[in-house]
């Protein structure tokens, strides 16, 4: 809406995303608060989830899933999925050059941190829950934390394993590597589904 000659629809999604933000921080909830934490420790990180939850949301409604409540769940889950990187400094997380081993420990450290931080909670769901947790487990139970397997991974986290692998191809500003172009990105994601990282359904 920002790049378009006639701003007339800038002004009135601006008009809409103002009185939903105005919404969101005058009723205590939990999203605005943790990404704003999230904000101040990390601008890409928080770029990066704001990404992942519109495309999680997408990819819902083109699966068919639409119960309000389980969208806007899913939403919700995507942008709260790297919440545990804030336990992990700037400095690893924006580093330009590879990770040592003690920093890529660090870094794998955030779906369980994440986890720890919101489970005691008791306006999330199992759903939500196992986005935060388990979002680099693998289908062939090679990812982290735990290296679940196929069905032991819930499908709400599969979709999320889908949408931040995308986001992470795709976008322009990531300190180490450049991002790349669309259909670049879905062939590496259709590699990824033969070898069973990702769930080729999704």
């Amino acid at each position: 809406a920002f790049q378009m000659i006639n701003c007339d629809r800038a002004v009135s999604v601006s008009k809409d995303v103002a009185q939903k933000i105005n919404g969101l921080l005058s009723d205590g909830a939990i999203v605005p608060h943790k990404m704003y934490d999230m904000l101040r420790h990390d601008f890409y990180t928080f770029t990066h989830v704001t990404n992942v939850a519109s495309f999680a949301t997408l990819l819902a409604e083109e699966l068919g899933i639409s119960d309000p409540i389980d969208r806007e769940q899913i939403t919700v889950g995507g942008l709260l999925h790297d919440i545990g990187k804030k336990f992990v400094p700037p400095s690893v997380l924006c580093k330009p050059a590879k990770l040592d081993e003690d920093e890529w420990r660090l870094v794998k450290s955030h779906p369980q941190r994440g986890y720890e931080e919101l489970y005691e909670r008791d306006d999330l769901s199992f759903g939500q829950l196992m986005m935060v947790y388990s979002h680099h487990e693998r289908i062939d139970g090679t990812g982290y934390p735990v290296g679940l397997i196929g069905e032991d991974i819930h499908d709400w986290a599969k979709l999320l394993a889908v949408v931040d692998v995308f986001e992470a191809l795709t976008a322009k500003d990531r300190p180490y590597k450049p991002g790349k172009s669309l259909s670049e990105s879905l062939q590496i994601l259709g590699r990824m589904a033969q070898e069973r990282h990702v769930d080729p359904a999704l």
